[in-house]
């Protein structure tokens, strides 16, 4: 397995492209020097139309105003403290489902599992998606 790992190294590095950017060079070099700027931000819109940029304040007031604040049927603000031991329950019933149902698997989806198991994942967070093809747009 460890040479069969070793070939796709080669051959991964062996076949790499350079990035190529839908910028021009320019424009990839001002979108950066924005995103480093605090009082702007750049988002992501919907429909993959590509980034925006927007206040930071208004980026974080209409997160509450449009999402947090009157909706607390679906979003909870947790602590660290409860977030992690939300997501430590959630992992063991989620390995506790596959272990149960792991000779109905097909060999794919146990590569799948097996192999998720090694991943660092970083904790979920709440963000918002511009949609800009809305008139207004809206979150």
């Amino acid at each position: 397995m460890m040479k069969f790992a070793e070939g796709m190294f080669k051959v991964e590095k062996s076949t790499k492209h350079s990035k190529r950017f839908n910028l021009t060079t320019y424009q990839n070099t001002v979108l950066k020097e924005l995103k480093a700027d605090q009082p702007f931000f750049i988002w992501q819109a919907d429909k993959n139309l590509g980034p925006c940029i927007i206040e930071r304040r208004r980026y974080i007031k209409r997160c509450f105003s449009d999402h947090l604040t009157h909706n607390e049927t679906t979003y909870k603000q947790l602590s660290k403290i409860d977030a992690e031991e939300v997501a430590s329950d959630t992992e063991f019933a989620l390995k506790d489902l596959i272990e149960e149902h792991y000779d109905d698997l097909a060999p794919w989806e146990k590569d799948y599992f097996n192999r998720s198991y090694d991943l660092e994942y970083r904790m979920p967070q709440f963000y918002l998606t511009a949609k800009v093809h809305k008139k207004p747009w809206s979150t």
